[in-house]
């Protein structure tokens, strides 16, 4: 079974399609959001504590 298949499977033993779909926008725009926030040069440059 190749790799995409398994995490498929084990994917739908949680989620059903519109909540797969969902996950996916949402993990794209959370690293589309961290790409721009590196472009823009307006991550932190340490940590806070």
């Amino acid at each position: 079974m190749a790799r995409i298949e398994l995490v498929s499977d084990e994917l739908h033993t949680e989620f059903n399609d519109p909540e797969i779909l969902e996950l996916g926008m949402m993990i794209g725009q959370y690293i589309g959001f961290g790409r721009l926030l590196k472009v823009l040069d307006l991550e932190p440059k340490y940590c806070a504590t």
